[in-house]
């Protein structure tokens, strides 16, 4: 996502070797992150692409409708973070075990990674219990705008 946003933040090209001193990489990690970001921006081939100018710098052609929320949003959704969220929202989550075991995470990064939401929680006055069934404690109209 750090290559996507340099690329947005200004409306021109950027060379290899300027992308390699703004990323601190390599051109051979750059040139593959280039080729991972064209792959990874297929699903929104109408609205955004990676464009190879005449004088072999990289920009982003985009759409003025479209932001780049869009795919940090996406992104989101397909976290195992989120999904565990919104298993423990909807009350589909078991435990963390069989949680971990069926997204094929381990138990001890699961649990940390729940842990670390409690300070987002505590926001909306909500309590985050990461025991073996974890959940969400508090006033429901407080959780229900949290999700």
């Amino acid at each position: 996502m750090y290559l996507l946003s340099l690329l947005d933040s200004e409306k021109r090209g950027f060379s290899i070797k300027e992308l390699e001193q703004k990323l601190g990489h390599n051109s051979k990690t750059i040139t593959k992150m280039v080729q991972s970001l064209k792959i990874e921006l297929a699903p929104w081939q109408n609205s955004i692409t990676l464009v190879t100018n005449n004088d072999r710098t990289l920009s982003l052609k985009k759409k003025a409708s479209f932001s780049l929320e869009t795919i940090n949003l996406y992104y989101l959704k397909e976290s195992f973070i989120f999904k565990a969220c919104d298993a423990i929202f909807n009350e589909e989550f078991i435990d963390i075990a069989t949680f971990s075991s069926a997204n094929y995470i381990s138990y001890s990064t699961l649990y940390g990674r729940l842990n670390e939401i409690k300070p987002l929680v505590e926001h909306y006055s909500i309590e985050f219990k990461a025991n073996n069934m974890a959940s969400f404690e508090g006033e429901e109209k407080q959780i229900r705008y949290f999700f």
